[in-house]
C-alpha cells in the first residue's frame, strides 16, 4: 500500500523534530535500483508497486545524504596517525570516511556507485514527478 504524500514529505524533511521516532530508512538497499525497479513497475502500470518502490528510493537517497553529511562533520580535522603532508591526511580521511559508513551499508564500495542518469533524475525532480503521478493513478483506480 503506498504512503499518503504528506507523510513521505514528513519523513522527507522531517517534521522539525529530530528525534523522530521512525525507523532509519535501510541504507542496504541501494536507492538508484529502487529507482530504477519503481520506474519500471510505473510504465507497466503497476501503480502501487511504482509508488511503494519509489517512496523507498526518495527515503533512502535522503537517509544516504544524512549519513554522508555526518561521517563528512565527523571526520574533519587532522586524521593522520603515519605521517605529515597532504596524502597521509587524505588517506586518513578517506579511512575515517569508510569506518564511519561502513557499519551502516552492506558494501560501502560498491553498492552506493549511482550512474549519471540516475543522479540526473534526483537532480531533475523526475523521481518526485513518477511518485506524484503513482499516487494519483492509484487514486484513480481506487476511485
Amino acid at each position: 500500500m503506498a504512503m499518503p504524500p504528506l507523510l513521505l514529505l514528513l519523513l522527507l524533511f522531517g517534521s522539525g523534530d529530530h528525534h523522530s521516532s521512525l525507523p532509519e530508512p535501510s541504507l542496504r538497499e541501494p536507492y538508484d535500483l529502487l529507482f530504477t525497479s519503481g520506474v519500471r513497475h510505473y510504465y507497466r502500470a503497476d501503480w502501487e508497486q511504482a509508488a511503494a518502490l519509489l517512496e523507498r528510493s526518495l527515503l533512502g537517497r535522503s537517509a544516504l545524504r544524512r549519513l554522508l553529511a555526518h561521517c563528512r562533520r565527523l571526520c574533519q580535522g587532522p586524521h593522520s596517525q603515519h605521517g605529515r603532508g597532504l596524502f597521509a591526511e587524505l588517506l586518513g580521511k578517506a579511512n575515517c570516511l569508510g569506518s564511519c559508513l561502513a557499519p551502516s551499508m552492506h558494501s560501502p564500495g560498491t553498492r552506493h556507485r549511482v550512474s549519471q542518469q540516475v543522479r540526473d533524475a534526483f537532480h531533475s525532480r523526475a523521481a518526485y514527478n513518477y511518485l506524484q503521478l503513482s499516487y494519483f493513478k492509484v487514486r484513480e483506480t481506487r476511485s
